[in-house]
């Protein structure tokens, strides 16, 4: 009898683990994938105080507050990017957030 029960909760921790995972996965691809992640889905800006206030709004996959690492330009096929680079306070993931800065206004 002791053995059904112990069989029982190794049982749900395990889909409780599974989830949990999942879950994470399912996050962190879905931060991957968000506009500005790649050059061919930079977010278009035309002053440097969007790139600022979008920066602002962002968040880790995990929840946490993402820092600035850095940032750089960079010229992919006669457009002009801004690369912003972020690391989360919490888990320390690394982020790239590209600008497409080519018609920003001086």
């Amino acid at each position: 009898m002791t053995g059904v029960f112990f069989v029982a909760a190794i049982t749900a921790a395990l889909i409780v683990l599974g989830g949990r995972r999942w879950r994470r996965n399912r996050l962190r691809n879905a931060a991957r994938n968000r506009p500005g992640s790649m050059p061919d889905s930079a977010i278009f800006i035309r002053s440097y105080g969007e790139m600022e206030d979008h920066l602002n709004g962002r968040r880790c996959h995990c929840g946490g507050y993402l820092e600035r690492a850095g940032e750089g330009p960079r010229e992919i096929d006669g457009r002009r990017y801004r690369v912003a680079r972020q690391r989360c306070q919490d888990c320390e993931e690394g982020y790239a957030v590209f600008f497409d800065v080519t018609d920003v206004l001086h």
